[in-house]
């Protein structure tokens, strides 16, 4: 799964992903700057 995560953070239309141990999301928009948070509760 790891390796399929940073993927999808590599691609160009994906601007934001969130990183929640046990949950992944990711966002698209033209005015987000790329960023990428990892939360660990």
């Amino acid at each position: 799964m790891a390796k399929a995560w940073e993927e999808i953070k590599a691609h160009e239309a994906v601007t934001l992903t969130v990183d929640l141990y046990f949950m992944l999301d990711w966002y698209s928009s033209e005015k987000q700057p790329k960023q990428h948070f990892r939360l660990r509760l």
